[in-house]
């Protein structure tokens, strides 16, 4: 068996983190209070910059060596693969609706609010799908020979905010999170 389930799930972890501050900070915007922006862009900053470029093309790498073995959960695992795509582009829309109200761009609380949702939604009920069905169907279907492949093709970049090291860039959402209590995962595949 592979580590590179292993790394995945706790990339889940990390980001189920970042949709929890999401959702804190999206609370605040529905009892009628400002967020804070620049926490919200830069959790939005991070999924674009991992999760959306390196994370899922890993799973992708797994999705695609099973679908070359076998029909079991076809559908499901395209359909994952496909909002690989629609969780990019929602990642880009919602950051660039939060950049602009942080700019003073007018933008309704509640159509924004309802963003901020529909996204948080959208990306746990992505990672269930992953966790209950198609992780474990990997687990029990993959031989070697198909890890050593997956793990030859899956994008090598060390994690900028739950890596070993800490980018400056991320620095401050690292200590929100800290401060929060949600210690970070890691994960040994790269």
């Amino acid at each position: 068996m592979s580590d590179v389930i292993d790394t995945l799930q706790a990339e889940h972890r990390n980001l189920r983190s970042l949709l929890e501050l999401l959702q804190e900070q999206t609370e605040i915007l529905a009892g009628g209070g400002r967020p804070d922006f620049d926490l919200l862009i830069d959790v939005l900053d991070y999924i674009a910059n991992y999760p959306d470029i390196i994370h899922h093309p890993k799973e992708d790498a797994v999705f695609n060596v099973y679908l070359e073995r076998s029909d079991q959960g076809a559908d499901t695992i395209r359909s994952l693969l496909a909002e690989h795509e629609t969780l990019r582009g929602q990642t880009k829309e919602l950051k660039d609706a939060l950049s602009g109200v942080d700019q003073d761009v007018f933008v309704p609380r509640e159509k924004l609010e309802q963003k901020c949702r529909a996204y948080i939604d959208l990306q746990r009920r992505h990672m269930a799908v992953e966790e209950s069905a198609v992780f474990p169907l990997m687990r029990r279907e993959l031989k070697g020979a198909d890890w050593k492949r997956i793990e030859a093709d899956i994008p090598l970049k060390a994690d900028p905010l739950f890596g070993e090291e800490v980018q400056e860039e991320y620095r401050a959402l690292y200590d929100r999170i800290m401060r929060g209590g949600t210690a970070p995962q890691t994960g040994s595949a790269g």
